[in-house]
């Protein structure tokens, strides 16, 4: 007798980066015969293409990236709803947001596991106190009900223990992998320098991150205008941007 499989639901907040291609990437390499996927997020037209093209079920629920108390509780019983009726074994949400709202909402439905992915800081750490607190209190509550916690670097682990106070027991590294498979493995240092036109003794720093402002390109370009201020003739930017949300889910 075929063993049944075991129903693994994702949950995400409303995302165009990293974590979108990361979740895209595990739901494509996840045998099919030992898991029935299923995917919620927010309206996401580029992931419910992707989605399909994999024969992965879509189900949409609005979730506010800020804190919102009237749409985060309707979120919460909209998720509630949706859980009721697809009785995950495994629930793995991604992103701060989605796991407040996601967690309130497995709360009593007996999911037999919740995981957790935290691919950024928290940001209710830079808001004020009125904020700050409560959101701190919640998220050392909600925890008790998370059987793991994901951080993609080890900085991100710390500050969970640190300055959140968070059970290390639950929490684990785990760096997100890159399929290299469609890189040039033939272009050597030198052939790419070459292509870029920049010489053996210019300095070259490589950047890669979406241009937008909480990934610090600001910071980038300051500390390079303080070594070309240093050395003009050996320091050289060169900058490339690529849609990541729009590169394909695998090979």
């Amino acid at each position: 007798m075929r063993a049944k499989k075991i129903k693994l639901v994702y949950l995400l907040r409303q995302t165009v980066g990293g974590m979108q291609k990361h979740v895209l990437e595990l739901v494509s390499r996840l045998d099919k015969r030992r898991y029935q996927l299923e995917v919620i997020a927010p309206k996401n037209p580029l992931l419910q293409a992707e989605l399909e093209k994999l024969s992965i079920p879509y189900i949409r629920v609005d979730i506010a990236d800020e804190l919102n108390l009237f749409n985060d509780w309707q979120a919460v019983r909209e998720l509630k709803k949706v859980l009721s009726t697809l009785k995950p074994d495994i629930l793995h949400i991604h992103g701060n947001k989605s796991a407040m709202v996601g967690r309130l909402a497995a709360r009593g439905l007996k999911i037999p596991a919740v995981i957790v992915t935290v691919h950024n800081f928290l940001k209710f750490q830079d808001a004020n106190a009125l904020l700050r607190l409560p959101a701190s209190w919640l998220e050392r509550w909600l925890a008790r009900y998370t059987d793991k916690i994901i951080t993609v670097s080890d900085g991100l682990k710390r500050s969970l223990i640190e300055i959140e106070g968070l059970p290390a027991v639950k929490i684990s590294t785990i760096f997100n992998g890159i399929d290299i498979s469609d890189w040039d493995r033939n272009e050597t240092s030198d052939l790419f320098r070459q292509r870029l036109g920049i010489s053996d003794d210019d300095l070259l720093v490589a950047n890669i991150g979406r241009l937008v402002p909480f990934k610090g390109h600001k910071i980038l370009l300051e500390a390079v205008r303080k070594l070309i201020d240093t050395d003009r003739k050996s320091t050289r930017l060169n900058s490339s941007h690529t849609d990541i949300s729009r590169m394909p889910s695998s090979a």
